[in-house]
């Protein structure tokens, strides 16, 4: 053990040297120096693996930004599908206005005593023999220019009748409002022609402005308004300032009767953008030369009263206006049937006595006639016999009800549910039927399709006689059928129905975007601007909006939407008349449930009617199978119109429901033109 301690401590003595390395630094030098190809091999290897590091961590940084721009991307497509799926993107229809009637505005009289004033300071040329080209001028009752007029001294030839000459000191006090259109064309006449039209030389009314005045008092038996047309005092012979107010007043009151006669008191394109009336505007220039040309031929009051619509419906609807006049509405007390009755033959109720009241007031002239003995029995006991169940099966025919005898709470209701109209409400109707004709031709033409929405009734007119008469369909209130009028080009059989823009947004689009593959579905065909065609499935749907890029038509076949034909008249609203697959909506009472085309009862009857050929014909077109198109020999007017008062077949006025509400948008604008008019009188 001792031992061992003294070689450990004799160990532990001893110091050993640690081995020396050379710097890191040196034995690189040392080997550059030693190898130097090797060493730049070496290099070269690490400057590449280091350049590969790099460029390795930007594709993954890249790679990195390009997926988080790809999920942003999808999370934004993803909002905007949403966003689209909540408020689904939607095509504008037509809108109803706040009708703002046409301004009126002082007319500038003061101008025309202009000249007059100027030749008070000018040396007055003396003419004791008028040249040939003014005598020329006179006798030819050509326009003589104010501003010659007023330096003549004395006039050519004598006058018939006061002129502005003598009425030109007093032009500036005198106060006329009337259109702009109408004030120009006034003061452009009087310019021209200095001499008065209506006024003699002794300061009264000639007997041209006492015919004028008896038709413009007589206005509300033709439709419009006398009080639109009020003058001023009668002028004595005395006062030339009165004079030439009378004379100024009655050519403008009688330039707006011609007007609202000939074009209406209302700009039916103000009242919505469903009335199309574009041309139904007045050139009052020209009509202010009729109104003097007729004045110098002695008939302007013949003038007047020939603006009015020359069709023979409008004559019908004034003499049902003249009928109604007269009359006054009887007042019953109302009819009052208990809630829950229920009637079948052989019952007894003494609510029968009331039912049989209310069939009573809303039974035809036929019905009444046909039933007088029933009618005339008291119902008090209630015994409900075959007598009254055939009534009563008459009745609910007329109420487009199921005739089966059935008293319940629909035939309750339907008797219920409207009175006749009152003298009062259908002298309205007939005025705003007036009023509505004006907005059409004068003459609708010998051969012509007349449409009424209101009377669900389409007719092709010939010779003054219905040829061919069907019910129709028409938009319905979401979808109004427009107001207006074209003529008919052709005739398209076994047709393509070209989808609308409108239908295939509002109405497809959703369902496309549920399903791409809708239209492949149904068979409809689906083209690119260029006329490529392509599938439903193919197209990403949520990315299309109102402004639908593609153009989809179904082709002819059993399921297409216009049957076997239409009969086309091109405007801009895409409506005409075609056949239709749903068949039993002509059956019922109320027949608004289109999306605004016109469809047809009996297709093949009118086609043959504008065709002017036998059904057979048009029969044997359609078993063809094939699209094509036949055009009209000439023009044929189509008016597609609504008149909730119009004349039938027979000579009656029929009285319609206003299934758009127009009535009252009409009555509006009248309300708001006579408005005006009464403020400026």
């Amino acid at each position: 053990m001792r031992h061992f301690l003294a070689v450990l401590t004799a160990t532990s003595m001893l110091t050993v040297a640690p081995p020396v390395f050379p710097d890191v630094a040196e034995a690189s030098s040392l080997f550059e120096t030693l190898f130097p190809r090797t060493a730049e091999r070496r290099r070269a290897r690490a400057e590449r693996r280091r350049q590969q590091q790099i460029r390795l961590f930007e594709q993954r940084d890249r790679a990195r930004k390009s997926q988080e721009r790809r999920v942003r991307a999808a999370a934004r497509a993803q909002k905007k599908r949403r966003a689209a799926a909540s408020k689904p993107a939607k095509v504008k229809g037509a809108q109803y206005h706040k009708y703002k009637a046409r301004n009126v505005a002082p007319v500038a009289l003061a101008s025309l005593a202009k000249p007059f004033e100027a030749s008070r300071g000018q040396n007055v040329v003396s003419v004791e023999q008028p040249s040939p080209e003014i005598m020329n001028a006179r006798l030819e009752l050509k326009r003589i220019n104010i501003h010659t007029y007023a330096l003549l001294a004395p006039p050519p030839v004598e006058p018939t009748g006061m002129t502005l000459a003598d009425a030109s000191e007093s032009l500036k006090d005198i106060r006329l409002i009337a259109r702009k259109n109408i004030g120009k064309a006034l003061i452009k006449h009087y310019s021209q022609s200095p001499e008065f039209m209506w006024i003699g030389a002794d300061g009264r009314l000639n007997e041209q402005g006492d015919a004028l005045i008896d038709v413009l008092a007589d206005a509300d038996a033709y439709g419009l308004r006398s009080n639109d047309y009020q003058l001023p005092p009668l002028p004595n012979g005395s006062d030339a300032k009165a004079a030439a107010a009378m004379e100024f007043a009655l050519t403008a009151r009688a330039l707006r009767y011609i007007i609202d006669a000939r074009h209406g008191v209302v700009d039916p394109n103000r009242i919505s953008d469903y009335h199309d009336f574009a041309k139904n505007y007045a050139n009052a220039d020209k009509v202010m030369a009729t109104l003097a040309f007729a004045a110098r031929e002695g008939r302007a009051d013949e003038t007047l009263l020939a603006s009015h619509p020359k069709e023979p419906a409008f004559a019908a609807l004034k003499a049902e206006l003249d009928r109604l006049q007269g009359l006054t509405a009887t007042v019953l007390p109302p009819v009052r049937i208990a809630s829950g009755t229920f009637l079948r033959p052989g019952d007894m109720d003494p609510e029968l006595e009331n039912i049989v009241e209310a069939i009573r007031r809303r039974a035809s002239d036929e019905i009444k006639a046909k039933h007088a003995a029933v009618l005339e029995q008291d119902h008090s006991l209630g015994e409900y016999t075959p007598e009254v169940v055939a009534l009563v099966r008459d009745m609910q025919k007329a109420l487009w009800l199921k005739p089966d005898g059935i008293v319940g709470k629909n035939t309750i209701r339907s008797l219920l549910k409207s009175k006749k109209a009152s003298p009062a409400v259908k002298r309205e109707r007939i005025l705003l039927a007036m009023e509505r004709m004006r907005w059409h031709p004068s003459r609708f033409g010998d051969r012509h399709v007349f449409i009424n929405q209101a009377s669900y009734r389409a007719a092709m007119i010939e010779g003054g006689r219905e040829k061919v008469a069907m019910n129709v369909v028409v938009g319905k209130k979401s979808n109004q059928t427009y107001f207006f009028h074209d003529n008919i080009d052709y005739v398209e059989f076994n047709p393509y129905w070209g989808i609308p823009r409108s239908i295939l947004v509002n109405e497809m689009l959703p369902k496309l975007r549920k399903n791409a593959s809708y239209f492949d579905r149904l068979g409809y065909e689906v083209t690119t601007g260029s006329g490529r065609r392509i599938a439903s499935s193919s197209i990403d749907w949520w990315s299309v909006g109102a402004n639908f890029p593609y153009n989809v038509r179904q082709p002819p076949g059993p399921r297409n939407a216009l049957g076997r034909l239409k009969i086309m008249f091109p405007n801009s609203h895409a409506i005409y008349m075609h056949d239709t697959p749903a068949k039993s909506l002509f059956s019922k009472p109320t027949r608004a449930y289109s999306h605004g085309c016109v469809r047809l009862e009996r297709p093949e009857e009118m086609a043959a009617a504008v065709l002017g050929t036998t059904i057979g014909d048009v029969e044997n077109e359609i078993a063809q199978g094939e699209n094509k198109t036949r055009q009209l020999n000439g023009k044929l007017p189509v008016y597609v119109s609504y008149f909730t008062a119009w004349p039938n077949a027979d000579g009656s006025i029929g009285y319609y429901s206003d299934v758009y509400g127009r009535d009252a948008f009409l009555r509006k604008a009248l309300q708001a033109e006579h408005a005006v008019r009464d403020q400026s009188s």
